[in-house]
């Protein structure tokens, strides 16, 4: 779970209510329908008129990552590439059959099943190159859509602080004064510029750039599943693996490759020693 996302989120609006509580005010002056429905309506609807109905159900699908984001251990697929090396190298790559249920995520599982029924290097460096390229395009759209959601909110913020302005300005010239339509025509006006840039500094934006971080990571985890692929494709000895895999992980990740050797690999070694 990711904290971060539920810490942030609190504090932007306990820093709200806290400076209007500081300022002498009321909290609930910030709980205005008029300047709501302005600015979270207005940038809803500009959101559905940009995006398609495909990448609007794709984006709020990637606002789980909020929360749960996908599982992408690095430096435990490295492991398990170097493990898997092993037994490729002495039981063939058909031996990769018993491990494909184990994966949970559908990209990985196709790429073991592509490399034991025997696909070319090329072949699958196409295939799952393309799939890759193609599921990193749909989350930047997803989060693109956020991200242009984060423009439109201030705009229609100052769409909101224009009518309630008007609605104040027409109440004075009404030869009955009614000042409570200037009131709320007032506090419209503020409420909704309040509302239009707190949407998208401490919501929007951060939704794109969060998911935008997750999308590269998952980029990352991909990429270096398919090189592992095709280092196991090509029989690749274990410690070249290693060695080949080691620049996808987390510059503070370490492996140790002597805790990965196989029994009878460090046998061996110490016969040869």
């Amino acid at each position: 779970m990711d904290f971060l996302s539920i810490l942030g989120f609190v504090i932007g609006i306990a820093s709200l209510l806290l400076a209007a509580l500081l300022a002498g005010g009321d909290p609930s002056m910030l709980l205005q329908e008029h300047a709501a429905i302005i600015v979270f309506g207005g940038t809803c609807g500009a959101m559905l008129l940009e995006s398609s109905p495909r990448i609007m159900l794709h984006a709020l699908k990637r606002l789980r990552w909020l929360i749960a984001p996908p599982a992408a251990n690095l430096a435990q697929s490295v492991r398990d590439f170097v493990e898997w090396a092993q037994i490729v190298n002495r039981r063939g790559p058909l031996a990769m059959d018993a491990y494909i249920e184990d994966q949970t995520d559908p990209f990985c599982k196709v790429a073991l099943e592509l490399m034991v029924s025997g696909k070319r290097p090329e072949e699958l460096q196409q295939i799952l190159g393309a799939e890759i390229r193609n599921r990193q395009q749909d989350d930047l759209q997803a989060a693109g859509i956020f991200e242009a959601a984060g423009g439109y909110s201030p705009t229609m913020g100052i769409v909101g602080a224009v009518l309630g302005l008007m609605v104040a300005v027409t109440g004075l010239g009404q030869e009955e004064f009614n000042l409570g339509a200037l009131g709320t025509g007032i506090a419209t006006a503020f409420v909704a510029t309040i509302y239009g840039l707190a949407l998208a500094n401490m919501i929007l934006l951060p939704i794109a750039g969060k998911i935008k971080t997750y999308a590269a990571r998952q980029t990352r985890y991909r990429e270096l599943f398919l090189q592992g692929v095709l280092l196991l494709a090509s029989n690749m000895p274990y410690r070249d693996v290693l060695r080949a895999l080691r620049g996808f992980m987390d510059a503070d990740a370490v492996v140790n490759l002597a805790e990965m050797e196989s029994p009878v690999d460090s046998t061996a070694a110490s016969g040869r020693g």
